[in-house]
C-alpha cells in the first residue's frame, strides 16, 4: 500500500476519473532508492487494476489535512510530491485569499504552468537544479516570514544549514492544527495579535526537510504551533514499509 494525494476528480457517473499524479524517479538518480510505488508506477499499463482507499467528501480527517480556519495570510510549502495537493488547495481557494506557495521541484522544465490560485497568492517555483534537496526552499521560508533583523540574519545563514536530522525510517512527522503526533497540546484558541496573527502554514514533503522547518518556525520564530500543518510524509533514500 502507498499513500498519494488525490489531484482531482472529474466526469459525472461511469465516466467519473480519479486524478493521481506519481512522482518517479530512475532507481540510484540523486541515490534515490526504488520502492513499491516507484516500480509499480513505472510499469503500470492502461488496463491495469488498482484498490484505493480514498478520503470521504465530508469528513475532516485525511486528504491533505488543509485547516486554515479563518486566517488571512496563507503560506503553502511542497515539494514536488506535494504538488497534487497544491493544486487543489489553490483551485478551492476563495477569490480573496492571500499568500505565498513555494514549491520546490527538481528541474526548471518540472515547473507546472496550470498551478495557479487566486490574484493575492503569489506562487514561487524553486528549482532544484541540481543544488542540495531543500536548502533554497528551507531560506526562502524563513526568509519571508522574517520579522526582524534577527529573523533576517538567521534566514541568511540557513541557506547553508538545513538540518537532515537521522531518524527511524517510519518515523514521519504528521500534524496540523488539532492534532499532534507528540502529544502536545494543542487545544484552545490562537493569539489574536503579534507578528504572525492571520498565519496558517501548510507545509509537506520529505520528512526531514520538514522536521527543520518545523523547528525554525515554532522553536526559532515563535510561530505557534496551532497555526500550522506539517506532513513529511516519505524519506529520500528509504523505501517505507508501509
Amino acid at each position: 500500500m502507498r499513500t498519494y494525494t488525490v489531484r482531482d476528480v472529474v466526469g459525472e457517473g461511469r465516466d467519473t476519473l480519479l486524478v493521481v499524479d506519481i512522482v518517479v524517479h530512475e532507481p540510484g538518480e540523486d541515490g534515490a532508492c526504488s520502492g513499491p510505488g516507484n516500480d509499480w508506477a513505472r510499469a503500470a499499463t492502461i488496463g491495469d487494476r488498482v484498490i484505493v482507499v480514498a478520503p470521504r467528501r465530508g469528513h475532516d480527517f485525511g486528504g491533505v489535512e488543509w485547516l486554515p480556519g479563518a486566517a488571512t495570510d496563507l503560506l503553502v510549502v511542497g515539494d514536488e510530491t506535494a504538488l497534487p495537493a497544491i493544486y487543489g488547495i489553490l483551485r478551492d481557494l476563495p477569490a480573496d485569499a492571500t499568500g505565498t506557495v513555494f514549491a520546490e521541484v527538481p528541474h526548471r522544465d518540472d515547473v507546472l504552468e496550470d498551478v495557479v490560485g487566486p490574484v493575492g497568492v503569489e506562487v514561487v517555483w524553486l528549482p532544484r537544479d541540481g543544488a542540495p534537496r531543500g536548502e533554497e526552499l528551507h531560506a526562502r521560508v524563513l526568509a519571508h516570514l522574517a520579522r526582524t533583523a534577527d529573523d533576517h540574519a538567521a534566514a541568511t545563514a540557513a541557506v547553508s544549514a538545513v538540518e537532515l536530522e537521522a531518524a527511524p525510517e517510519d518515523d514521519l512527522l504528521w500534524e496540523t492544527p488539532v492534532y499532534s503526533a507528540s502529544g502536545e497540546d494543542v487545544s484552545g484558541t490562537v493569539a489574536a495579535d503579534g507578528p504572525y496573527a492571520g498565519l496558517y502554514a501548510w507545509i509537506a514533503g520529505e520528512s526531514r526537510i520538514v522536521t527543520g522547518l518545523r523547528r525554525a518556525l515554532v522553536k526559532d520564530l515563535g510561530v505557534d504551533r496551532r497555526q500550522v500543518s506539517f506532513m513529511g510524509y516519505w524519506r529520500e533514500g528509504v523505501a517505507m514499509k508501509a
